[in-house]
């Protein structure tokens, strides 16, 4: 077959000294099914491939690429990575911007996040709705996916101890937002009931203010300490005087509601300055009634045992509230 009249046949490029150039003063397109380089190639500047995307080299040893006209991703001369960055901090930098969240998206029901060095490894995982966190992996395993899980955040929310774990909270505060949650201690042994409550779900220290059915005090102000459902209060009566002839002088103002509304021996009267025949505290119906160890009932306080000024009485008492 003869050769075709037009069109370049072969290029020998030939050069005395230095590189050999093909120069056109023109765009030069090479449009052929497959195209060989044998030998490195270098394209100074920008090489485009298509609308908007590209790879460059904006300085010494530095690779980028791009879409839409912008820089998406770049390798440093250290080896770092960045996306979004092009300023890249760490071996894996990713940036997604304001307003932006970064999604990282697993089909499968978990997706693991792995550190190993000489000390061993650590992992977080995320598992079907919640968090996994492990440590003391070993640091020679490729994967270092062999640690140890310590602690769990279900998709509830519920945190879990892992067995023979513990966690340290330091300067901060651990905070149940939501009531009647707290620290579950099912896992123990029940003591001797088939229906047991063993989840702490309040702790709370503060003031409350006595009040008297009958007569004057110049000090009401008390102090309680609340464990779960156990109340522990104290109160000073002083300067407590009554010179009524009404026989009956109660105490009221608990802070909590009483749990059982029954006659029962909560607290002590541990000083006092009044009759020497109160010796004892007992609430009934959120109200506190004293006993008589002459009479030997449980009564109200008779006037006639703090009818003069000097009276005054340190009550300290223990209950449970509903």
């Amino acid at each position: 077959m003869a050769d075709k009249s037009f069109g370049v046949k072969q290029v020998n490029l030939i050069n005395a000294s230095g590189t050999p150039r093909i120069e056109s003063p023109n765009n030069l397109n090479i449009n052929a099914v497959n195209v060989a380089i044998s030998t490195d190639i270098s394209v100074g500047g920008q090489l485009s491939l298509g609308t908007g995307t590209s790879i460059s080299s904006p300085g010494s040893n530095i690779l980028t690429l791009g879409t839409n006209g912008s820089e998406r991703f770049r390798i440093t001369s250290s080896g770092n990575v960045g996306i979004g960055t092009t300023n890249p901090q760490r071996l894996l930098h990713l940036y997604s911007g304001s307003n932006n969240p970064l999604l990282i998206e697993s089909p499968d029901q978990f997706a693991d996040i792995v550190q190993a060095d000489t000390g061993g490894s650590t992992r977080l995982r995320s598992d079907q709705g919640g968090f996994r966190f492990y440590t003391g992996g070993d640091a020679s395993s490729v994967q270092a996916l062999n640690a140890t899980e310590r602690l769990s955040i279900t998709s509830s929310g519920d945190v879990n101890v892992a067995s023979g774990s513990s966690v340290f909270i330091g300067n901060g505060n651990l905070v149940f937002s939501t009531s009647g949650t707290g620290i579950d201690f099912s896992a123990t042994a029940d003591g001797g009931t088939t229906t047991p409550s063993e989840l702490l779900d309040d702790y709370e220290e503060g003031t409350w203010t006595a009040t008297v059915s009958t007569g004057t005090v110049s000090s009401t102000q008390g102090y309680y300490t609340r464990v779960g459902r156990l109340v522990n209060c104290h109160v000073l009566l002083s300067s407590f005087s009554d010179t009524t002839t009404v026989a009956a002088v109660t105490v009221g103002g608990i802070p909590f509601t009483d749990g059982y509304s029954n006659n029962t021996t909560v607290g002590t009267i541990m000083a006092r300055y009044v009759d020497q025949d109160v010796h004892a505290v007992y609430m009934a119906s959120d109200v506190l009634y004293f006993y008589n160890t002459t009479s030997g009932n449980w009564d109200t306080l008779a006037h006639n045992e703090i009818n003069n000024s000097n009276s005054s009485m340190y009550i300290t008492f223990t209950y449970m509230t509903a």
